[in-house]
Protein backbone atom coordinates (compact mmCIF):
# COMPACT_ATOMS: atom_id res chain seq x y z
CA UNK A 1 0.00 0.00 0.00
CA UNK A 2 1.34 3.05 -1.33
CA UNK A 3 2.33 5.44 1.69
CA UNK A 4 0.97 8.91 2.25
CA UNK A 5 2.96 12.44 1.26
CA UNK A 6 4.77 14.11 4.29
CA UNK A 7 5.22 17.93 4.69
CA UNK A 8 8.41 17.42 3.84
CA UNK A 9 7.18 16.06 -0.06
CA UNK A 10 4.61 18.68 -0.15
CA UNK A 11 7.41 21.54 -0.05
CA UNK A 12 6.77 22.45 4.06
CA UNK A 13 9.43 22.11 6.81
CA UNK A 14 9.26 19.41 9.07
CA UNK A 15 7.71 19.42 12.97
CA UNK A 16 10.58 19.94 15.14
CA UNK A 17 11.43 17.15 17.40
CA UNK A 18 13.12 16.90 20.93
CA UNK A 19 16.48 15.32 20.43
CA UNK A 20 18.57 15.92 23.32
CA UNK A 21 16.93 19.25 24.17
CA UNK A 22 18.15 19.66 27.96
CA UNK A 23 21.54 19.89 26.41
CA UNK A 24 20.86 22.39 24.25
CA UNK A 25 19.84 24.47 27.06
CA UNK A 26 22.78 23.98 29.10
CA UNK A 27 24.83 25.21 26.39
CA UNK A 28 23.04 27.95 25.42
CA UNK A 29 23.30 29.27 29.64
CA UNK A 30 27.05 28.28 29.39
CA UNK A 31 27.63 30.70 27.00
CA UNK A 32 25.44 33.68 28.60
CA UNK A 33 27.44 33.12 31.72
CA UNK A 34 30.87 33.37 30.40
CA UNK A 35 29.60 36.40 28.81
CA UNK A 36 28.33 37.69 32.02
CA UNK A 37 31.56 36.83 33.68
CA UNK A 38 33.23 38.63 30.72
CA UNK A 39 31.41 41.68 31.54
CA UNK A 40 32.20 41.72 35.00
CA UNK A 41 35.79 40.90 34.82
CA UNK A 42 36.26 43.85 32.80
CA UNK A 43 34.33 46.03 34.64
CA UNK A 44 36.63 44.86 37.97
CA UNK A 45 39.53 45.61 36.04
CA UNK A 46 38.18 49.12 35.01
CA UNK A 47 37.02 49.26 39.13
CA UNK A 48 40.90 48.61 40.26
CA UNK A 49 42.60 51.84 37.30
CA UNK A 50 39.85 54.07 38.88
CA UNK A 51 41.22 53.54 42.44
CA UNK A 52 44.37 53.51 41.33
CA UNK A 53 44.25 56.59 39.62
CA UNK A 54 42.52 58.02 42.79
CA UNK A 55 44.99 56.45 45.38
CA UNK A 56 47.74 58.04 42.59
CA UNK A 57 45.60 61.81 42.58
CA UNK A 58 45.71 61.51 46.78
CA UNK A 59 49.97 60.52 46.28
CA UNK A 60 50.73 63.63 44.59
CA UNK A 61 48.32 65.98 46.53
CA UNK A 62 50.16 64.54 50.11
CA UNK A 63 53.48 64.98 47.91
CA UNK A 64 52.67 68.23 47.15
CA UNK A 65 51.77 69.24 50.73
CA UNK A 66 54.82 67.60 51.91
CA UNK A 67 56.94 69.82 49.65
CA UNK A 68 54.94 73.23 50.28
CA UNK A 69 55.65 72.13 54.19
CA UNK A 70 59.05 72.24 53.83
CA UNK A 71 59.45 75.33 51.88
CA UNK A 72 57.40 77.27 54.31
CA UNK A 73 59.92 75.60 57.02
CA UNK A 74 62.72 77.22 54.70
CA UNK A 75 60.94 80.70 54.38
CA UNK A 76 60.48 80.45 58.25
CA UNK A 77 64.31 79.51 59.19
CA UNK A 78 65.31 82.07 56.54
CA UNK A 79 62.93 84.57 58.35
CA UNK A 80 64.10 83.72 61.96
CA UNK A 81 67.35 84.08 61.41
CA UNK A 82 66.97 87.27 59.82
CA UNK A 83 65.33 88.10 62.97
CA UNK A 84 68.34 87.03 65.02
CA UNK A 85 70.45 88.90 62.99
CA UNK A 86 69.10 91.87 63.14
CA UNK A 87 67.49 91.78 67.05
CA UNK A 88 71.02 91.51 68.16
CA UNK A 89 72.56 93.86 65.57
CA UNK A 90 70.06 96.02 67.27
CA UNK A 91 70.36 95.41 70.91
CA UNK A 92 74.10 95.73 70.66
CA UNK A 93 73.93 99.26 68.96
CA UNK A 94 71.75 100.55 71.31
CA UNK A 95 73.46 99.00 74.20
CA UNK A 96 76.27 101.09 72.96
CA UNK A 97 75.19 104.35 71.80
CA UNK A 98 72.19 104.49 74.53
CA UNK A 99 71.86 104.11 77.86
CA UNK A 100 69.22 100.81 77.98
CA UNK A 101 68.80 101.67 81.85
CA UNK A 102 66.72 104.25 80.66
CA UNK A 103 63.38 103.87 80.75
CA UNK A 104 62.43 105.49 77.22
CA UNK A 105 65.30 104.09 75.67
CA UNK A 106 64.16 100.16 76.87
CA UNK A 107 60.44 101.38 75.53
CA UNK A 108 61.86 102.35 72.55
CA UNK A 109 63.92 99.41 71.67
CA UNK A 110 61.12 97.01 73.03
CA UNK A 111 58.36 98.61 70.10
CA UNK A 112 61.67 98.59 67.49
CA UNK A 113 61.31 95.10 67.95
CA UNK A 114 57.65 94.86 67.70
CA UNK A 115 57.99 96.84 64.46
CA UNK A 116 60.37 94.23 62.92
CA UNK A 117 58.42 91.54 64.18
CA UNK A 118 55.09 92.71 62.46
CA UNK A 119 57.26 93.44 59.63
CA UNK A 120 58.34 90.37 58.90
CA UNK A 121 55.50 88.34 59.59
CA UNK A 122 53.60 90.44 56.81
CA UNK A 123 56.41 90.04 54.38
CA UNK A 124 56.45 86.42 54.82
CA UNK A 125 55.73 84.66 51.57
CA UNK A 126 54.51 81.28 52.84
CA UNK A 127 51.08 79.88 53.31
CA UNK A 128 48.24 81.36 56.32
CA UNK A 129 49.45 78.59 58.90
CA UNK A 130 53.09 79.17 58.48
CA UNK A 131 52.59 83.02 59.14
CA UNK A 132 50.67 82.09 62.46
CA UNK A 133 53.78 79.58 63.39
CA UNK A 134 56.24 82.38 62.66
CA UNK A 135 54.38 84.93 64.35
CA UNK A 136 54.46 82.82 67.38
CA UNK A 137 58.35 81.87 67.32
CA UNK A 138 59.11 85.11 66.63
CA UNK A 139 57.07 86.65 69.63
CA UNK A 140 59.01 83.83 71.69
CA UNK A 141 62.07 85.16 70.83
CA UNK A 142 60.96 88.70 71.34
CA UNK A 143 60.42 88.06 74.69
CA UNK A 144 63.69 86.58 75.30
CA UNK A 145 65.30 89.50 73.92
CA UNK A 146 63.49 91.93 76.29
CA UNK A 147 65.10 89.71 79.10
CA UNK A 148 68.46 90.09 77.63
CA UNK A 149 68.44 93.44 77.41
CA UNK A 150 66.86 93.84 81.12
CA UNK A 151 69.48 92.05 82.09
CA UNK A 152 72.13 93.93 80.19
CA UNK A 153 70.42 97.49 81.66
CA UNK A 154 70.78 96.00 85.10
CA UNK A 155 74.53 95.38 84.70
CA UNK A 156 74.67 98.80 82.76
CA UNK A 157 73.44 100.60 86.22
CA UNK A 158 76.02 98.54 88.23
CA UNK A 159 79.03 99.40 85.81
CA UNK A 160 77.36 103.21 86.11
CA UNK A 161 77.44 103.12 90.27
CA UNK A 162 80.65 101.48 90.03
CA UNK A 163 82.58 104.23 88.00
CA UNK A 164 81.08 106.99 89.73
CA UNK A 165 82.10 105.60 92.73
CA UNK A 166 85.43 104.67 91.18
CA UNK A 167 86.00 108.19 90.53
CA UNK A 168 85.04 109.90 93.51
CA UNK A 169 87.29 107.90 95.29
CA UNK A 170 90.33 108.67 93.29
CA UNK A 171 89.21 112.69 93.97
CA UNK A 172 89.17 111.84 97.66
CA UNK A 173 92.82 109.81 97.54
CA UNK A 174 93.82 112.74 95.81
CA UNK A 175 93.30 115.48 98.23
CA UNK A 176 94.58 112.75 101.04
CA UNK A 177 97.39 113.01 99.26
CA UNK A 178 97.80 116.50 99.38
CA UNK A 179 96.75 116.85 102.93
CA UNK A 180 96.92 113.62 105.42
CA UNK A 181 95.24 115.59 107.90
CA UNK A 182 91.96 115.67 105.67
CA UNK A 183 91.78 111.43 106.28
CA UNK A 184 89.09 111.67 108.80
CA UNK A 185 87.07 114.16 106.34
CA UNK A 186 87.89 111.81 103.61
CA UNK A 187 86.57 108.60 105.24
CA UNK A 188 83.14 110.63 106.21
CA UNK A 189 82.78 111.68 102.84
CA UNK A 190 82.51 108.32 101.53
CA UNK A 191 80.04 107.34 103.77
CA UNK A 192 77.83 110.12 102.53
CA UNK A 193 78.81 108.71 99.31
CA UNK A 194 77.28 105.73 100.21
CA UNK A 195 73.86 107.49 101.67
CA UNK A 196 73.49 108.60 98.25
CA UNK A 197 73.78 105.60 96.63
CA UNK A 198 72.01 103.41 98.85
CA UNK A 199 69.04 102.52 96.53
CA UNK A 200 71.02 101.06 94.16
CA UNK A 201 73.55 98.89 96.77
CA UNK A 202 73.38 96.21 98.52
CA UNK A 203 74.03 96.08 102.25
CA UNK A 204 77.19 93.44 101.30
CA UNK A 205 78.24 96.28 98.04
CA UNK A 206 78.19 99.21 100.77
CA UNK A 207 80.23 97.28 103.08
CA UNK A 208 82.48 95.80 100.45
CA UNK A 209 83.31 99.94 99.04
CA UNK A 210 83.44 101.51 102.33
CA UNK A 211 86.44 98.58 103.44
CA UNK A 212 88.34 99.34 100.36
CA UNK A 213 87.86 103.01 99.97
CA UNK A 214 89.09 102.98 104.09
CA UNK A 215 91.82 100.95 103.64
CA UNK A 216 92.83 102.94 99.82
CA UNK A 217 92.43 106.20 101.84
CA UNK A 218 94.67 105.35 104.56
CA UNK A 219 97.32 103.78 102.48
CA UNK A 220 97.78 107.05 100.63
CA UNK A 221 97.41 109.56 103.68
CA UNK A 222 100.68 107.22 105.44
CA UNK A 223 102.10 106.79 101.77
CA UNK A 224 102.27 110.37 101.62
CA UNK A 225 103.84 111.14 105.30
CA UNK A 226 106.53 108.54 104.01
CA UNK A 227 107.35 110.16 100.90
CA UNK A 228 107.38 113.94 102.43
CA UNK A 229 110.29 112.59 104.67
CA UNK A 230 108.35 112.32 108.19
CA UNK A 231 108.37 108.49 108.36
CA UNK A 232 108.98 107.61 112.20
CA UNK A 233 105.44 110.23 111.82
CA UNK A 234 103.68 108.09 110.06
CA UNK A 235 104.90 105.15 111.91
CA UNK A 236 103.11 106.42 114.94
CA UNK A 237 99.95 107.56 112.89
CA UNK A 238 100.01 104.23 111.65
CA UNK A 239 100.22 102.38 114.85
CA UNK A 240 98.39 104.53 117.39
CA UNK A 241 95.81 106.03 115.70
CA UNK A 242 92.71 104.54 116.49
CA UNK A 243 91.39 102.32 114.23
CA UNK A 244 93.77 103.50 111.13
CA UNK A 245 95.67 100.60 111.35
CA UNK A 246 92.33 97.86 111.39
CA UNK A 247 90.98 100.13 108.52
CA UNK A 248 93.95 98.76 106.21
CA UNK A 249 93.91 95.59 104.58
CA UNK A 250 96.67 93.23 105.46
CA UNK A 251 98.93 93.81 101.98
CA UNK A 252 98.04 97.32 102.65
CA UNK A 253 99.59 97.09 106.21
CA UNK A 254 102.86 95.23 104.53
CA UNK A 255 103.50 97.68 102.20
CA UNK A 256 103.48 100.38 104.28
CA UNK A 257 105.85 99.10 107.16
CA UNK A 258 108.05 98.11 104.12
CA UNK A 259 107.92 101.57 102.96
CA UNK A 260 109.13 102.86 105.92
CA UNK A 261 111.88 99.90 107.18
CA UNK A 262 113.05 101.25 103.29
CA UNK A 263 113.25 105.10 104.12
CA UNK A 264 115.24 104.12 107.17
CA UNK A 265 117.59 102.42 105.38
CA UNK A 266 118.04 105.66 102.56
CA UNK A 267 117.87 107.70 105.13
CA UNK A 268 120.87 106.30 106.90
CA UNK A 269 123.28 106.47 103.76
CA UNK A 270 121.76 109.67 102.93
CA UNK A 271 123.36 110.82 106.28
CA UNK A 272 126.86 109.24 105.97
CA UNK A 273 126.66 111.29 102.72
CA UNK A 274 125.22 113.72 104.48
CA UNK A 275 128.72 114.54 106.88
CA UNK A 276 130.73 115.07 103.87
CA UNK A 277 128.28 117.35 102.43
CA UNK A 278 127.89 118.92 105.44
CA UNK A 279 131.56 119.61 105.82
CA UNK A 280 131.96 121.04 101.76
CA UNK A 281 129.54 123.31 102.37
CA UNK A 282 130.97 124.51 106.21
CA UNK A 283 134.11 124.95 104.14
CA UNK A 284 132.32 126.95 101.21
CA UNK A 285 129.97 128.84 103.15
CA UNK A 286 132.51 129.09 106.13
CA UNK A 287 129.09 128.83 108.57
CA UNK A 288 126.78 125.85 109.34
CA UNK A 289 124.53 125.31 105.80
CA UNK A 290 120.59 125.49 106.31
CA UNK A 291 118.73 122.25 105.31
CA UNK A 292 117.51 123.46 101.96
CA UNK A 293 121.15 123.85 101.40
CA UNK A 294 122.17 120.29 102.04
CA UNK A 295 118.90 119.13 100.63
CA UNK A 296 119.81 121.08 97.54
CA UNK A 297 123.30 120.06 97.29
CA UNK A 298 122.73 116.24 98.05
CA UNK A 299 120.20 116.54 94.88
CA UNK A 300 117.08 115.84 97.50
CA UNK A 301 113.76 117.85 97.97
CA UNK A 302 113.52 119.21 101.63
CA UNK A 303 111.12 117.38 103.98
CA UNK A 304 107.52 119.05 103.58
CA UNK A 305 105.87 120.66 106.87
CA UNK A 306 104.85 118.08 109.36
CA UNK A 307 101.34 117.20 109.27
CA UNK A 308 98.96 115.13 111.83
CA UNK A 309 96.26 112.99 111.80
CA UNK A 310 94.62 115.40 114.03
CA UNK A 311 92.08 113.87 116.52
CA UNK A 312 89.73 116.65 116.23
CA UNK A 313 89.10 115.31 112.61
CA UNK A 314 88.58 111.62 114.29
CA UNK A 315 85.96 113.11 117.22
CA UNK A 316 84.13 114.92 114.11
CA UNK A 317 84.04 111.63 112.01
CA UNK A 318 82.46 109.95 115.25
CA UNK A 319 79.96 112.66 116.12
CA UNK A 320 78.75 112.50 112.18
CA UNK A 321 78.66 108.42 112.04
CA UNK A 322 76.24 109.05 115.43
CA UNK A 323 73.57 111.12 112.89
CA UNK A 324 74.25 108.17 110.27
CA UNK A 325 73.18 105.76 112.94
CA UNK A 326 70.49 107.77 114.05
CA UNK A 327 68.81 107.70 110.32
CA UNK A 328 69.73 104.28 110.77
CA UNK A 329 67.21 103.73 113.45
CA UNK A 330 64.54 105.74 111.94
CA UNK A 331 64.78 103.93 108.74
CA UNK A 332 64.70 100.26 110.80
CA UNK A 333 61.41 101.44 112.60
CA UNK A 334 59.42 102.65 109.43
CA UNK A 335 60.60 99.05 107.76
CA UNK A 336 59.21 97.42 111.03
CA UNK A 337 55.78 99.29 110.31
CA UNK A 338 55.12 98.64 106.55
CA UNK A 339 56.20 95.15 107.62
CA UNK A 340 53.36 95.10 110.00
CA UNK A 341 51.26 95.58 107.15
CA UNK A 342 53.20 93.45 105.08
CA UNK A 343 52.31 90.33 107.14
CA UNK A 344 48.37 90.96 106.85
CA UNK A 345 48.65 90.99 102.88
CA UNK A 346 51.08 87.95 103.16
CA UNK A 347 48.86 86.14 105.57
CA UNK A 348 45.54 86.35 103.16
CA UNK A 349 47.07 85.82 99.97
CA UNK A 350 48.80 82.67 101.36
CA UNK A 351 45.11 81.72 102.83
CA UNK A 352 43.99 82.29 99.01
CA UNK A 353 46.04 80.28 97.51
CA UNK A 354 45.75 77.49 99.68
CA UNK A 355 41.73 77.32 99.36
CA UNK A 356 42.12 77.58 95.42
CA UNK A 357 40.65 80.63 94.97
CA UNK A 358 44.17 82.32 93.54
CA UNK A 359 46.23 80.49 91.08
CA UNK A 360 48.87 81.22 89.02
CA UNK A 361 47.55 79.56 85.99
CA UNK A 362 45.10 81.93 85.48
CA UNK A 363 46.64 85.45 83.86
CA UNK A 364 44.88 87.92 86.60
CA UNK A 365 45.84 85.84 89.60
CA UNK A 366 49.88 86.15 88.26
CA UNK A 367 49.65 89.68 87.81
CA UNK A 368 47.99 90.13 91.07
CA UNK A 369 50.63 88.17 92.99
CA UNK A 370 53.80 90.36 91.23
CA UNK A 371 51.66 93.28 92.45
CA UNK A 372 51.61 92.05 95.55
CA UNK A 373 55.23 91.10 96.03
CA UNK A 374 55.55 94.90 94.49
CA UNK A 375 54.39 96.31 97.41
CA UNK A 376 56.29 94.34 99.52
CA UNK A 377 59.72 94.99 98.45
CA UNK A 378 58.89 98.42 97.89
CA UNK A 379 59.19 98.31 94.34
CA UNK A 380 59.99 101.22 91.95
CA UNK A 381 56.58 103.42 90.96
CA UNK A 382 57.74 102.25 87.08
CA UNK A 383 58.03 98.54 87.89
CA UNK A 384 54.51 99.18 89.35
CA UNK A 385 53.20 100.62 86.56
CA UNK A 386 54.97 97.90 84.49
CA UNK A 387 53.05 94.99 86.49
CA UNK A 388 49.52 97.05 86.47
CA UNK A 389 49.81 97.76 82.68
CA UNK A 390 50.64 94.17 81.97
CA UNK A 391 48.48 92.25 79.49
CA UNK A 392 50.83 89.89 78.01
CA UNK A 393 52.82 86.94 79.35
CA UNK A 394 56.06 88.81 78.17
CA UNK A 395 55.56 91.84 80.15
CA UNK A 396 55.11 89.51 83.57
CA UNK A 397 58.01 88.10 82.38
CA UNK A 398 60.05 91.61 82.10
CA UNK A 399 58.56 92.76 85.37
CA UNK A 400 59.58 89.22 87.40
CA UNK A 401 62.93 90.05 86.64
CA UNK A 402 62.83 93.96 87.57
CA UNK A 403 61.30 92.75 90.94
CA UNK A 404 64.00 90.35 91.45
CA UNK A 405 66.43 92.73 91.25
CA UNK A 406 64.89 95.19 93.74
CA UNK A 407 63.64 92.31 96.08
CA UNK A 408 67.64 91.41 96.04
CA UNK A 409 67.99 94.65 97.31
CA UNK A 410 65.85 94.69 100.13
CA UNK A 411 67.27 90.67 101.25
CA UNK A 412 70.43 91.57 100.49
CA UNK A 413 70.34 94.34 103.67
CA UNK A 414 69.18 91.74 106.24
CA UNK A 415 69.90 88.80 104.89
CA UNK A 416 73.53 86.71 103.41
CA UNK A 417 71.59 85.41 100.38
CA UNK A 418 73.45 86.76 97.47
CA UNK A 419 72.27 89.08 94.74
CA UNK A 420 72.85 86.43 92.00
CA UNK A 421 70.72 83.40 93.54
CA UNK A 422 67.86 85.88 94.09
CA UNK A 423 67.97 87.33 90.64
CA UNK A 424 68.35 83.94 89.46
CA UNK A 425 65.38 82.17 91.54
CA UNK A 426 62.59 84.61 92.18
CA UNK A 427 61.21 85.03 88.53
CA UNK A 428 60.76 81.40 88.38
CA UNK A 429 59.09 81.33 91.17
CA UNK A 430 56.68 83.70 90.62
CA UNK A 431 55.15 80.85 87.87
CA UNK A 432 54.01 77.70 90.02
CA UNK A 433 51.70 77.65 93.17
CA UNK A 434 54.62 75.79 94.65
CA UNK A 435 56.99 78.72 94.12
CA UNK A 436 54.18 81.09 95.44
CA UNK A 437 54.12 79.38 98.57
CA UNK A 438 57.84 79.56 98.92
CA UNK A 439 57.92 83.27 98.10
CA UNK A 440 55.21 84.40 100.48
CA UNK A 441 57.25 82.05 102.90
CA UNK A 442 60.82 84.11 102.56
CA UNK A 443 58.58 87.16 102.09
CA UNK A 444 56.51 86.25 105.92
CA UNK A 445 59.84 85.60 107.22
CA UNK A 446 61.86 89.13 106.28
CA UNK A 447 59.18 90.76 107.55
CA UNK A 448 59.69 89.24 111.09
CA UNK A 449 63.26 90.12 110.86
CA UNK A 450 62.51 93.72 110.08
CA UNK A 451 60.88 94.00 113.15
CA UNK A 452 63.57 92.06 115.21
CA UNK A 453 65.65 94.19 113.52
CA UNK A 454 63.68 97.56 114.80
CA UNK A 455 63.53 96.28 118.00
CA UNK A 456 66.92 95.21 118.58
CA UNK A 457 68.00 98.77 117.37
CA UNK A 458 65.31 100.11 120.06
CA UNK A 459 67.62 98.35 122.48
CA UNK A 460 70.63 99.76 121.75
CA UNK A 461 68.71 103.50 121.80
CA UNK A 462 67.88 103.02 125.12
CA UNK A 463 70.55 100.90 127.01
CA UNK A 464 73.81 102.67 125.45
CA UNK A 465 72.28 105.55 123.47
CA UNK A 466 74.70 103.88 120.43
CA UNK A 467 75.13 101.64 118.03
CA UNK A 468 78.10 101.15 118.53
CA UNK A 469 78.98 101.15 122.74
CA UNK A 470 82.73 100.90 123.67
CA UNK A 471 83.56 97.43 125.04
CA UNK A 472 80.46 95.78 123.40
CA UNK A 473 79.12 94.50 120.35
CA UNK A 474 77.93 97.27 117.75
CA UNK A 475 74.66 96.85 116.19
CA UNK A 476 75.80 95.69 113.26
CA UNK A 477 77.94 92.93 114.84
CA UNK A 478 74.62 91.81 116.88
CA UNK A 479 72.41 92.01 113.20
CA UNK A 480 75.01 89.22 111.69
CA UNK A 481 74.55 87.43 114.59
CA UNK A 482 71.56 87.09 114.78
CA UNK A 483 71.10 86.04 111.16
CA UNK A 484 74.30 83.80 111.40
CA UNK A 485 72.57 81.56 114.32
CA UNK A 486 68.90 82.30 113.21
CA UNK A 487 69.01 83.02 109.05
CA UNK A 488 65.94 84.31 107.48
CA UNK A 489 66.93 81.57 104.61
CA UNK A 490 67.74 78.58 106.07
CA UNK A 491 69.73 75.84 104.36
CA UNK A 492 66.11 73.82 104.14
CA UNK A 493 64.18 76.45 102.88
CA UNK A 494 67.33 77.57 100.34
CA UNK A 495 67.21 74.06 98.44
CA UNK A 496 63.44 74.44 98.15
CA UNK A 497 64.23 77.61 96.52
CA UNK A 498 66.76 75.87 94.32
CA UNK A 499 64.18 72.82 93.63
CA UNK A 500 61.06 75.19 92.71
CA UNK A 501 63.21 77.27 90.12
CA UNK A 502 64.40 74.18 88.62
CA UNK A 503 60.73 72.69 87.97
CA UNK A 504 59.14 76.01 86.90
CA UNK A 505 58.35 76.90 83.55
CA UNK A 506 60.97 78.44 81.84
CA UNK A 507 58.62 81.75 81.10
CA UNK A 508 54.96 82.92 81.61
CA UNK A 509 54.92 82.66 77.94
CA UNK A 510 55.14 78.76 78.48
CA UNK A 511 53.00 79.22 81.43
CA UNK A 512 49.55 80.79 79.35
CA UNK A 513 51.01 79.46 76.24
CA UNK A 514 51.70 83.04 74.89
CA UNK A 515 49.52 84.54 77.73
CA UNK A 516 45.85 86.16 77.87
CA UNK A 517 43.85 86.26 74.82
CA UNK A 518 45.31 89.42 73.17
CA UNK A 519 49.17 88.54 73.91
CA UNK A 520 49.68 86.92 70.62
CA UNK A 521 51.44 89.23 68.18
CA UNK A 522 49.41 88.47 64.87
CA UNK A 523 49.64 90.17 61.34
CA UNK A 524 46.46 91.87 60.28
CA UNK A 525 43.60 89.65 59.09
CA UNK A 526 44.38 86.82 61.93
CA UNK A 527 42.63 86.57 65.24
CA UNK A 528 42.58 83.65 67.54
CA UNK A 529 41.05 81.91 71.02
CA UNK A 530 42.68 80.62 73.57
CA UNK A 531 41.33 77.25 75.18
CA UNK A 532 41.55 75.95 78.11
CA UNK A 533 45.11 73.89 77.94
CA UNK A 534 46.64 77.67 77.44
CA UNK A 535 46.96 76.74 73.03
CA UNK A 536 45.47 79.14 70.71
CA UNK A 537 42.99 78.34 67.40
CA UNK A 538 43.71 80.81 65.13
CA UNK A 539 41.89 81.99 62.38
CA UNK A 540 43.02 84.20 59.11
CA UNK A 541 40.83 85.98 57.17
CA UNK A 542 39.53 83.29 55.08
CA UNK A 543 37.81 81.16 58.42
CA UNK A 544 40.72 78.67 57.92
CA UNK A 545 41.52 77.43 61.49
CA UNK A 546 45.19 76.94 62.98
CA UNK A 547 46.23 75.37 66.43
CA UNK A 548 49.23 76.71 67.72
CA UNK A 549 51.31 73.95 68.53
Amino acid sequence: MPRLPDVTALGGRPTPRATRGVGNVTAVGRGVQQAANIEASAAGRVGQGGAAIAQGLADLSTAQENINARGDALKRAKTVSEWDEKSNTALLTTSEEQDLADPEVARGFNEQMRELMRSLVENHKGSADSKARLAVSLEQRRSALSGKAASMAIQAQKTGIQDLLNGALNELSATVRQNPGSLSQQRLAVRRQMEEYSDALTPTEERTYIKAADSILGETAIESMILSGHADQAEVELRDQPGLLASLYPDAQKRLFDKINAFRVNQRAAETKGFQVRAELRATLGREPTPDELARKAGVAPPRALVNIDMGGERAFIKELSKLDAGRVAELQDNAQTAFRNRAEIDRMTAALESGKFTTGVFADARHFLAGLATFVGASEETQQIIGDAATADVLDAASKNLAVEMAQKLGRITNMSLGFVIDSLPALTRTPEGNKILLEVMGRTATREIELANLADRYAIEYQTLRPEGEPSFFQAMRDLEENDPVITEELRKRIIGGSKKAPKSFMEVFGGGEPNDLELPEGFEFDRMENGKAIIRDSAGNEFVQE
